[in-house]
């Protein structure tokens, strides 16, 4: 049997970011890089599940609202 890690994966706006720490939750990632894409303060985090690379996918989908 082979054991191999599940990387987790994270999208923005078609941008490839890292996963600065594995350990981190999903919503401590997306804190850290609302610090450089402030739009993504109120962003969404979409669980885009099991990947056929074997990776976990996940993506931050901005929560746009309407005015008035």
């Amino acid at each position: 049997m082979i054991v191999t890690d599940i990387k987790r994966t994270f999208t923005f706006n078609d941008i490839q970011l890292e996963d600065i720490n594995p350990n981190l939750s999903t919503d401590m990632v997306l804190s850290h890089y609302a610090n450089i894409y402030p739009e993504l303060t109120t962003a969404e985090i979409t669980n885009k599940g099991l990947q056929p690379d074997g990776n976990h996918a996940y993506s931050f989908d901005l929560n746009i609202g309407t005015k008035g």
